[in-house]
């Protein structure tokens, strides 16, 4: 899942991801969103931005931190390895008081 507010990079990060093999992509503008979502779907990583209505990203359980512009081969890479080393991911955090 990848949770941007900003639509244009939302979409962009979709397809870098969703052209490739073995990877399904969900996105969300905003934590209440993806929240929304998670409750009803398996999502096995969420890619979040740091920055983001309601909480950041980093609130909620980050495993590695990309800095901007992200190229699409470190993106799978990092997607890849964070796969890797947690085959049965859940939620990592908490959103809330």
């Amino acid at each position: 899942m990848i949770v941007d507010d900003d639509s244009a990079l939302r979409r962009m990060r979709a397809l870098m991801v969703g052209t490739a093999p073995n990877f399904e992509v969900s996105t969300a503008a905003d934590a209440s969103t993806a929240l929304e979502h998670l409750r009803d779907n398996r999502v096995d990583i969420v890619l979040a931005n740091v920055i983001i209505p309601v909480t950041g990203g980093m609130k909620v359980g980050a495993q590695v931190y990309l800095v901007k512009p992200v190229k699409r081969e470190k993106l799978l890479i990092a997607l890849c390895w964070t796969r890797s080393r947690s085959p049965a991911i859940g939620v990592t955090g908490e959103i809330g008081p």
